[in-house]
This record gives structure tokens, C-alpha cells and sequence, in this order.
């Protein structure tokens, strides 16, 4: 299970605003992306206050605690980490000026 700041990178990825960045850095064909290190490291990822980051990350574990008990992604599941991702973008769109 991703722990610390992979999970806080995988969540932030998955927001509007992270998937602008990969966006601007894809290359590939066939539907594929590819990214190297060095363009994830020039990513700009703000930084919510601690206690929000840990509750969005706590959140986050208990999806993946599930998902591994089944191993299936579920609806419900899906809908929880949609959640939330969402909680992240709104706390971003209110703390900093970003689209």
C-alpha cells in the first residue's frame, strides 16, 4: 500500500489540476502516457494544511484497505476515491489561485 507522500502524489495526480500537468508533459501513442522522473519532479504540487493532508490520506488508505480485501474496484470504492480526489481540488481552488 502507498504510504506518505506517494499516496499524497497518487490523490493529487488524479485531480483536475494534477492530470493539467501530466497533460502538458504526455508524449506517447496508443492511448499510453509516458512521463519520465525529472518532468514528475518539475510538477508543481501545493501543499494543504497538515491536517487536512491527513485526513485526505487517511481516506485514501481505507479505499485501498478495502479494494486489497476484494480485489475488485468497485462502485462504491470508485465513488469514494472520486470523493476524495474532489475534496483535494476544492481545498486547492479555495487556498491558491489555480486552474
Amino acid at each position: 500500500m502507498l504510504g506518505g507522500q506517494s499516496a499524497k502524489l497518487v490523490i493529487y495526480l488524479n485531480t483536475k489540476f494534477g492530470k493539467s500537468q501530466i497533460a502538458r508533459h504526455e508524449s506517447g501513442v496508443s492511448g499510453q502516457t509516458h512521463i519520465n522522473k525529472q518532468e514528475i519532479e518539475s510538477f508543481l504540487v501545493p501543499t494543504p494544511p497538515i491536517n487536512f493532508q491527513n485526513s485526505v490520506e487517511a481516506e485514501y488508505k481505507k479505499v485501498v484497505t478495502d479494494y486489497y480485501k476484494t480485489m475488485i474496484f468497485t462502485d462504491e470504492l470508485a465513488k469514494k476515491f472520486k470523493i476524495i480526489v474532489e475534496s483535494l481540488e476544492n481545498n486547492i481552488s479555495k487556498n491558491q489561485n489555480v486552474d
